[in-house]
């Protein structure tokens, strides 16, 4: 017997906390799934205004599927906000040495790298795949699970350190 849910139902799950943010993300991606095709393209914007999921919940909840085999994520192209003007006077040199040295953690190596190439202003846009190359060499579910950890940090006056916009991210479904 199968069991069918509509999206009111879905949200239900959600309002009355029956499901976590990961059941309930994977049952919303689930209902918007082509059942014909294992490849999904994922309005962010859209499905955060549809579901209530901010995109840093959400790209956080698909890697943990992504670690739990149940998809596969494209590495996608997003825009990261600072939240303050950050600068610094380290050089790419020197951070690669401290991680070498194993003197800073991946989330701080991923921060100075995103740092180093952000250019003026506050918006920077990252594509994955330009880090995952020397010098920097961090893989691009690495680099996705950091900017999430990065995106849950607050500067001295409580803004996020950055924001993130998936704008779209793509999926294969491995079940």
């Amino acid at each position: 017997m199968a069991i069918t849910l509509d999206r009111a139902e879905i949200s239900a799950l959600k309002t009355y906390k029956i499901a976590s943010g990961l059941e309930y993300t994977y049952l919303a991606l689930r209902w918007g799934k082509d059942p014909n095709n294992s490849t999904q393209d994922i309005d962010t914007d859209d499905f955060q205004a549809k579901w209530g999921v901010s995109n840093s919940d959400l790209l956080k909840y698909l890697q943990s599927l992504e670690t739990k085999k149940v998809l596969k994520i494209n590495p996608t192209q997003m825009t990261v906000t600072w939240g303050e003007t950050e600068s610094t006077t380290i050089t790419q040199e020197e951070v690669l040495a401290m991680k070498k040295d194993g003197l800073i953690n991946t989330t701080t190596y991923v921060y100075y790298a995103l740092l180093l190439n952000k250019g003026g202003g506050l918006t920077q846009t990252v594509n994955p795949d330009n880090y995952s190359t020397s010098p920097w060499s961090i893989t691009p579910s690495t680099l996705l699970q950091e900017i999430v950890n990065i995106s849950q940090r607050k500067n001295q006056d409580n803004s996020n350190v950055i924001t993130l916009d998936l704008t779209n991210i793509t999926v294969v479904w491995l079940i």
